[in-house]
């Protein structure tokens, strides 16, 4: 019988340590005592999960007793410009930005993936950046073949 409860008991706290909540800590200089909104893709549509107030200094944390679904979210202003940050079993961590440019200020601390997400999305605007200026250079030299083909190629390696 001691056996039977000890195994009850080493379920039940380890169960329960699955279970782990979520608490990310968000500090956005330049947002003190505004309204934030977490929210999420699913599928092309973006949906409101929660309304965040930030305190005087541009900080909050959104915690919950039961873990997020796993995807990606969005951090939106009211401007209604966002970041977006990954939920995966880490629900942990904290993220710092300030208002303007949030790529160039964006720091996750505590979440790898997050950072490796942030270096992708880095990437894809130096890739969408070259890819455009290369179609701009498509258009003014379109009457000049040999120009295209180079042009051409080189939006091909991208």
């Amino acid at each position: 019988m001691r056996r039977f409860w000890f195994l009850i008991s080493f379920l039940l706290i380890s169960w329960s340590g699955f279970s782990q909540g979520y608490k990310i800590e968000i500090k956005v200089d330049g947002m003190a005592d505004s309204t934030i909104y977490l929210a999420y893709h699913y599928g092309n549509k973006k949906f409101m999960y929660d309304t965040i107030i930030m305190d005087h200094q541009g900080k909050v944390i959104v915690e919950g007793e039961d873990p997020l679904p796993g995807g990606v979210y969005l951090v939106v202003m009211p401007q209604m410009n966002y970041f977006e940050m990954l939920i995966g079993e880490n629900q942990e961590f904290s993220v710092e930005t300030k208002t303007g440019n949030f790529l160039e200020t964006l720091k996750f601390t505590g979440s790898p993936e997050n950072t490796a997400f942030l270096e992708y999305q880095k990437f894809m605007v130096d890739i969408n950046k070259k890819n455009s200026e290369l179609r701009e250079l498509l258009i003014k030299y379109v009457m000049k073949p040999d120009s295209l083909f180079i042009i051409q190629d080189q939006l091909d390696e991208n």
